[in-house]
């Protein structure tokens, strides 16, 4: 299955997940969004900006996965957007 169906489907059903089955789903997925389970420190994910992309960094950003409201990057492409992954303690 294609990391662009994952998503669909992640986000379609995004408030049954809590921080922590993200993570393992996430750990399956390929390129950027594997990165997104890493949560062993605090560290930076650009990401495309698209419908599905937004939405799933506002759930994120809604359970405290990520740590910044504002996601468009600063100093990268404008075509991206910055998921600042919060460090689980």
């Amino acid at each position: 299955m294609s990391n662009e169906l994952k998503l669909a489907l992640l986000v379609r059903h995004l408030d049954l997940f809590n921080a922590e089955e993200l993570k393992n789903l996430f750990a399956k997925m390929d390129g950027e969004y594997k990165e997104l389970s890493n949560r062993e420190k605090r560290h930076n994910i650009y990401l495309p900006i698209n419908d599905e992309n937004k939405r799933l960094g506002d759930y994120l950003y809604k359970i405290g996965y990520i740590s910044n409201e504002d996601r468009y990057a600063k100093n990268k492409e404008e075509n991206q957007l910055l998921f600042r992954i919060r460090a689980k303690k």
